[in-house]
């Protein structure tokens, strides 16, 4: 009865399989800050060297590593099925914003999750 649940499904049908990692900083010196990113799939990945649990976005041609602090975000993504169902319509989006982290001493990017018109 409970074991169903284990079941992985496909939630977005976009083929990744040949998608490389990006990170924010890469996207925002492509294009800026005032591009809109559609995202057509969001995951959780699990292979990180730095930590448990990764956010990742995928866009059409590339998976994008966002910050750890944007986890619960993506999982919060993951179990609505009203935000699925945008995403799957092209509905959701992304830009990208700068800021500076004082321990670090360095510039850091974070997306700002949009809704858009679907394509």
């Amino acid at each position: 009865m409970g074991f169903a649940k284990l079941n992985k499904t496909r939630l977005f049908d976009i083929d990744t399989s040949s998608f490389e990692y990006y990170d924010l900083k890469t996207l925002f010196d492509e294009e800026g800050p005032d591009h809109i990113w559609t995202i057509r799939g969001v995951y959780i990945g699990t292979k990180s060297i730095y930590d448990d649990e990764t956010p990742l976005l995928a866009l059409d041609d590339r998976y994008v590593n966002l910050p750890v602090h944007q986890l619960d975000a993506i999982k919060a993504i993951l179990a609505d099925p009203k935000l699925v169902a945008q995403i799957k319509r092209g509905e959701a989006g992304f830009k990208i914003e700068t800021y500076f982290q004082k321990r670090f001493q360095k510039q850091c990017y974070s997306a700002v999750f949009v809704d858009k018109d679907a394509d």
